[in-house]
């Protein structure tokens, strides 16, 4: 039987430093590049089955930044999504360019490797400023 130990949140998880950094849902991590949204689980649930691993099921943002030109269309399109390739043409030259980030969402169920963590829980919004420079 599985007991459910978070469920609603939103999770970063680090596996390299063993930790978990959870915010109240809807609360965006903002120091994540875009390689690091991988790491990011929104509107999750965390449980744990009895003597195993903790498993993390929720929704991910995944990008994945494409940047490439060549000659060749059918090899662009084989590396890179259609609706990010463009055709150019100079003097009777014909080339084509990737220039753009793919964003997609899925919904995903992870098996974390180690079984302890640190978990820094931040449970609330307090309040919120920006400074402009």
């Amino acid at each position: 039987m599985a007991e459910v130990i978070y469920n609603g949140i939103d999770v970063l998880i680090d596996e390299g430093r063993k930790e978990m950094i959870i915010n109240p849902r809807g609360e965006r991590f903002y120091f994540v590049e875009c390689e690091g949204y991988k790491d990011i689980y929104t509107n999750a649930t965390i449980t744990r089955e009895e003597d195993g691993p903790l498993i993390i099921e929720g929704d991910q943002e995944l990008y994945t930044i494409h940047q490439a030109s060549g000659l060749s269309y059918e090899k662009l399109l084989c590396a890179h999504p259609e609706a990010l390739i463009r055709k150019h043409s100079f003097l009777g030259i014909r080339w084509y360019s990737v220039h753009g980030i793919l964003k997609r969402q899925v919904h995903s169920r992870y098996c974390c490797l180690n079984t302890e963590y640190r978990i820094h829980e931040r449970l609330k919004l307090i309040t919120q400023s920006i400074e402009e420079r």
